[in-house]
């Protein structure tokens, strides 16, 4: 039972008689889900939004009420701005929504990613600036740093640190004890991160195999798995399409961008904004080219991403739910809340039991955290942050999709009145 916003008691002859009650028959208690890497304040397809301060609040409200509406009670937020990060938090408290967990601060090179395309997440070029941006965040209880490791996705086009800046910004981070969060995407710029020893990788290399698996083991960081950055463009294909008129689904996602998701046109429009983005100056001949290229790769790519997670699941590498939803503002399948069920599913395709994905969105990121005392398990004393699910997700992992009841901070809604 549960007393002001905590588990009270588990068990049943300890409930009072005038406790309210609540018929469970065939549903699943679990806790709430963890998603460890969201882009809270971003707007999926924001290219193509043209959104008042009035309408950007109202998408974000949505957003957080989302995440209740499909289970998921915490969130991490790995990259975000301290003004916008103290914004989401209210905005999250009188309206609804998950715990907003975040790191901070996002250290990028001064050019680099990801202030070449989000102007609020300054880079840094000077040692004296670091300890200026870690007491920026001070006050807002991160649970880490995050330092990029990215030169450019399609071509090398963005700086990397220094090996003096990276001295500098892990001495402050150990003087302060913050464990440091690393962004990298692929073999190389994952072994370089590695050097760093990082306590997490944001992201699952999209590529590598066991050798590479071994390396990430043994530096014993979390990875945080992200596969839908890829796997995401399926649920874009026809097969995926009745998934899209569920009626949470509609519910959950802004009529503006659910009208944009509904042109047949919008991936290849996001893959000529993406190139833009992460391909400049390329001509006319040279991005059709190479935007049929990236369209006949990606079931392949899909393929590498999940066969690279197998590798480091198989070898023990400790693996956390993270979707990266908003992430980018040209990748349309990015929804918040609906991608934290895609990442569900890719995570079992990629060889994780029905078990071991729940412990992905529960206990391990909770453990990643430091706040195993506080949610990831059942247990009196940890926070009233629940779902009660249709069905056995130990036998259909599905379920998870399938809420009766959220509750958040002891507050118990279905799905429907979160949203």
């Amino acid at each position: 039972w549960l007393e002001d916003g905590r588990i009270a008691g588990i068990d049943p002859e300890m409930v009072s008689s005038s406790a309210e009650k609540l018929d469970g028959s065939g549903l699943t208690l679990l806790p709430g889900l963890v998603d460890s890497h969201v882009h809270i304040t971003q707007h999926p397809l924001g290219h193509w939004l043209d959104l008042s301060e009035a309408d950007e609040r109202e998408f974000h409200i949505r957003y957080l009420r989302s995440y209740l509406a499909w289970g998921v009670t915490t969130v991490l937020d790995p990259g975000i701005a301290e003004d916008k990060a103290r914004y989401i938090r209210a905005l999250s408290e009188d309206n609804g929504g998950p715990d907003v967990q975040i790191l901070g601060p996002l250290f990028g090179p001064l050019d680099g990613y990801p202030s070449a395309i989000f102007s609020e997440l300054e880079g840094v070029s000077k040692p004296n600036q670091i300890a200026t941006r870690f007491d920026e965040f001070e006050s807002l209880d991160p649970r880490g740093i995050k330092v990029t490791f990215e030169d450019g996705p399609i071509r090398k086009i963005w700086p990397l640190f220094s090996a003096e800046m990276l001295r500098e910004i892990d001495a402050e981070a150990e003087a302060r004890s913050l464990p440091i969060y690393v962004h990298a995407m692929d073999p190389e710029m994952t072994r370089k991160a590695l050097k760093l020893e990082p306590h997490a990788l944001v992201h699952a290399s999209q590529k590598g195999g066991r050798a590479l698996a071994r390396e990430v083991k043994r530096s014993e960081a979390y990875v945080i798995s992200t596969l839908v950055i890829v796997g995401g463009s399926e649920w874009m294909s026809k097969k995926k399409e009745k998934e899209w008129k569920r009626k949470r689904v509609k519910r959950s996602i802004p009529a503006q961008q659910r009208a944009l998701l509904k042109d047949p046109d919008i991936m290849e429009l996001a893959l000529e904004q993406g190139l833009e983005t992460y391909a400049p100056g390329m001509n006319s001949k040279q991005a059709e080219r190479l935007i049929r290229i990236i369209q006949s790769s990606i079931p392949r790519r899909v393929q590498k991403a999940e066969r690279a997670l197998a590798h480091q699941h198989k070898v023990g590498v400790p693996l956390v739910l993270g979707s990266d939803s908003g992430g980018s503002p040209v990748v349309p399948y990015l929804v918040h809340g609906f991608s934290t069920h895609m990442e569900l599913e890719l995570l079992s395709r990629a060889g994780l039991s029905p078990l071991e994905v729940i412990r992905a969105a529960t206990l391990t990121p909770a453990e990643m955290m430091g706040l195993e005392d506080e949610l990831g398990t059942i247990e009196v004393g940890k926070r009233a942050d629940l779902i009660v699910v249709e069905g056995d997700p130990l036998t259909d992992i599905n379920a998870l999709a399938r809420p009766r009841w959220v509750i958040r901070d002891g507050d118990l809604r279905t799905p429907k009145e979160w949203l």
